[in-house]
């Protein structure tokens, strides 16, 4: 007995000895990339575990049994682990010969589909977006890389004769060729070496880290602590995890690059997707299940296709594969991958990778050779030091979602070593080096273009020092058919100069009216983040009558308003000058006190007011107080050091505005109280595409001049054959103008759910469009020598507007594509003859 008991002791003792730690990482055998998401389990056993996004995996072993390793796609593979040697290997798994699985007819639903219910009906608790808040660290490296295929060989007798003929010029070059120096010599052989060493590896490396702060509803700020790119002594630019895909996979509706999908984690995505149980793996405490998901066939909608791996445990996703379910005629397509691990009790990403390839094509004139060539962004991100319990208040969040300070772009060497991860891959290293050993001559003129690119694209100005910058909007400020083209030259103060204090002035010439404006103004900044400021303001200038221009002011994402500036032809003289305090009390609040005093008077266009005393008036002066109020929902901007610039547009927006006329107070002519109101709205609807609406509103109490009435908001008439969003296109620029107008605009985009096209250079999206307005003037007999006409009977317009019609390839990364759409205009403003009430319009687009 006691020999037995020893042997059974020793036996034990013997087993857990041979217990270990095995990691490894699992690859793809033809392309050596990392394969995530594979399961390692040992074989009859619960035990087992997945790949990370890098590939890579940790699992205690002994020495008894096999390795079951498998994944969607691949050959699964079996190990013995007695022939398993080291504590660190890599398995590299092949492609499956038959990529199509077989049909099958099922009598009963795929149980994936319950699976999908359930963690739909989940999803509250489990989206880390609907948490009350949390905060973390992000480390993010990612690489941009270069290859190209040759698709077509080019025929060998053309090239030989090419290559007689580069021999033959680079010999007589070399004749006319001065003799270069040794150095020069050295820099031409050193920068082929860097440049072979970059197409091998990367073009450029970036890391960034960062911190996130959420609180719900939807209040988030990023902040950038560090940010670096290979070759630059102060990086440009900042990728983090979301520059490239959105946080979480539980939205409705995603957006990625230029467009938005729809999610397969909704309770209508059952009716619009395929789900099939793959696999299932089994663990300890907990199952996950391995389902497989794409749009069902004859659903035309911008879906994904991919993996979901479902955790039995609350239902929670725990790790996601997916890429667009449409891949031709693109010219960007993405693959991303995100790993959700329990923290706190809670599941949360813990990594996100993307992979974005733009390609293209490029034609060889001389062999017709084609080839397909394509740039690759390669993203990985870290989530960690999670917290739960920290809760900042929301008044510390304004609308930049995202910031970095210059102190980010310095860090020494030593503080990457300390965030990163992991070491960095060979790749990674090499591109680093590589940039390194490029000559200092190159590098600072590298680094000089970058940074006055940078300046360029967001500060929209031409750096001339420290203190001083050209604005661009003042060098060619206006292009329209009343001054045709106006060229100027502007000044404006940069922080450096004072980070309080702004000054500005600019002056331009007309060519069409050969006139010259000017202005200049003085601006206090209070608070910069809360867009707080006092300004004093000067203009001698032109303004088109009828128009907010507070409204364009407040709001200058407004798509319509440069294309309303290209078009308009009557204009208005003015002088004026104002005082206006912007102030942010509430994160989606602003608000916009003024004074102004300004004479105005018809620029080249017959008109005379006639108001109660009986005075005629052809130039008039006018006394305003007002104040405006633009409510914002789910607005984000970005801001790079001084720099700032809108990242995602106001989904809801509100803009409402009370201004006074002040009689007889320095100089005003006119007493009256004008209020004006605008809503814009965009709705997603799931299979069904998308739908913008806009309400105008307004009314005039007081008599006031033809330039301060509302315009009937047309874009028709004259010349113009450009379609201009909320704006009646079959109605002449000034053919109505009232005191109290109210119009509605619709518009529904079916995108490609009507027709999918497999042509590339032809992609229509159609899109259907009503308006309908009304409108009054009290006293249209004070308004002489000048044809316009109230909105009492209302006016109806409907139209039809087909996107991407053709386009064409730009730049070999986009397209640029042509719309066009027909307008009927009916009802008591109607047209008696019926092909005056049709109009047609086009217009560009820009799609990847």
């Amino acid at each position: 007995m006691k020999q037995l008991i020893f042997f059974l002791i020793l036996s034990s003792t013997i087993t857990t000895a041979q217990t270990r730690q095995l990691s490894g990482k699992v690859l793809d055998s033809q392309s050596q990339l990392p394969l995530a998401f594979v399961s390692i389990a040992i074989e009859g056993t619960p035990q087992g575990t997945v790949s990370d996004i890098d590939g890579k995996f940790s699992l205690k072993i002994n020495s008894n049994g096999f390795l079951l390793i498998s994944y969607v796609g691949y050959e699964s593979k079996k190990i013995a682990i007695s022939f398993i040697q080291k504590n660190n290997i890599t398995i590299l798994l092949d492609t499956k010969s038959n990529e199509l699985a077989e049909v099958l007819i099922r009598p009963e639903e795929d149980p994936a589909y319950r699976i999908i219910r359930l963690a739909v009906l989940n999803k509250p608790r489990n989206d880390p977006e609907q948490l009350e808040a949390f905060q973390y660290n992000a480390y993010t490296i990612a690489g941009l890389s270069s290859t190209q295929t040759n698709i077509k060989p080019p025929d060998p007798e053309k090239l030989k004769k090419r290559a007689e003929k580069r021999k033959e010029r680079i010999e007589k070059e070399q004749k006319k060729e001065k003799v270069r120096t040794v150095e020069q010599k050295t820099e031409d052989s050193v920068m082929v070496n860097v440049a072979r060493q970059l197409l091998k590896n990367y073009i450029l490396v970036t890391e960034s880290y960062t911190l996130r702060e959420f609180t719900k509803p939807n209040l988030s700020k990023e902040k950038i602590l560090a940010t670096r790119l290979s070759g630059f002594t102060k990086s440009p630019m900042a990728m983090v995890a979301s520059n490239f895909q959105p946080f979480g996979f539980y939205r409705d509706f995603i957006p990625m690059m230029d467009k938005i999908y729809e999610s397969p984690l909704t309770k209508s995505a059952i009716g619009q997707y395929e789900f099939e149980l793959a696999d299932t793996l089994l663990h300890e405490t907990d199952s996950t299940f391995v389902i497989l998901f794409e749009p069902k066939k004859g659903k035309n909608f911008e879906g994904l296709k991919g993996v979901l791996y479902i955790n039995s445990d609350g239902y929670a996703v725990e790790n996601v594969i997916a890429q667009p379910a449409e891949t031709v005629n693109r010219k960007l397509n993405f693959r991303l991958q995100q790993k959700y691990q329990k923290s706190a009790g809670h599941w949360f990403p813990q990594q996100l990778n993307t992979e974005i390839v733009i390609s293209g094509t490029r034609k060889d004139l001389e062999t017709k050779a084609i080839d397909s060539t394509a740039s690759q962004w390669t993203t990985r991100s870290y989530i960690y030091n999670i917290d739960f319990e920290k809760r900042p208040s929301k008044a510390s969040f304004a609308d930049i979602s995202q910031e970095i300070t210059d102190d980010a772009r310095i860090k020494p060497e030593e503080y990457w070593t300390t965030i990163r991860q992991d070491s960095l891959q060979i790749k990674e290293q090499q591109t680093y080096e590589a940039w390194d050993k490029m000559p200092e001559k190159v590098k600072r003129k590298i680094n000089s273009t970058s940074n006055f690119l940078l300046d360029l694209a967001v500060t929209q100005a031409i750096p001339l020092n420290k203190n001083l910058e050209i604005p661009l909007k003042y060098v060619l400020n206006s292009v329209n058919q009343y001054e045709k083209t106006r060229l100027g030259f502007g000044l404006r103060t940069t922080p450096q100069f004072s980070n309080w204090l702004t000054l500005e002035g600019n002056v331009g010439y007309g060519f069409g009216d050969n006139a010259w404006k000017y202005g200049s103004n003085i601006q206090f900044n209070f608070d910069k983040l809360q867009h707080n400021y006092l300004k004093f303001s000067y203009l001698q200038d032109l303004a088109e009558p009828g128009t907010n221009t507070n409204f364009q002011q407040i709001f200058s994402n407004l798509l319509a308003t440069p294309i309303r500036k290209f078009i308009s032809y009557r204009m208005d003289s003015i002088s004026r000058w104002a005082i206006d305090l912007g102030l942010r009390p509430f994160r989606k609040t602003q608000l916009r006190f003024w004074l102004l005093n300004e004479v105005r008077n018809p620029a080249k266009y017959d008109y005379v007011f006639q108001n109660e005393a009986s005075t005629v008036s052809q130039t008039y002066q006018n006394t305003e107080v007002g104040l405006t109020i633009r409510l914002a929902s789910e607005e984000r901007y970005n801001r790079v050091g001084r720099y700032e610039f809108a990242n995602i547009p106001p989904r809801r927006l509100l803009l409402l505005q009370f201004s006074k006329g002040l009689k007889n107070m320095f100089g005003g002519q006119f007493d009256y109280t004008k209020i004006d109101f605008q809503y814009t709205q965009l709705l997603r609807l799931h299979g069904f595409g998308q739908t913008t609406y806009q309400l105008n509103a307004g009314q005039i109490l007081g008599a006031v001049p033809y330039s301060y009435l509302f315009n009937g908001m047309g874009s028709g008439g004259g010349k113009n054959q450009l379609w201009v969003q909320n704006s009646f296109q079959t109605m002449g620029l000034y053919e109505f103008m009232s005191d109290r107008y109210a119009n509605i605009f619709l518009a529904h985009n079916f995108g490609k759910l009507l027709y999918r096209s497999t042509f590339k250079y032809s992609q229509p999206e159609v899109s259907i469009h009503q308006g309908i307005g009304y409108g009054s003037l009290s006293n249209a007999a004070a308004h002489q020598k000048i044809d316009f006409k109230a909105l009492e009977k209302g006016y109806f317009e409907s139209g039809l507007y087909i996107n991407n019609i053709v386009r064409i390839p730009y730049a070999n990364v986009m397209y640029l594509g042509v719309g066009a759409g027909v307008f009927y205009r009916y009802g008591n403003n109607a047209f008696a003859e019926t092909k005056e009430n049709f109009a047609l319009r086009w217009g560009l687009v820009a799609s990847f």
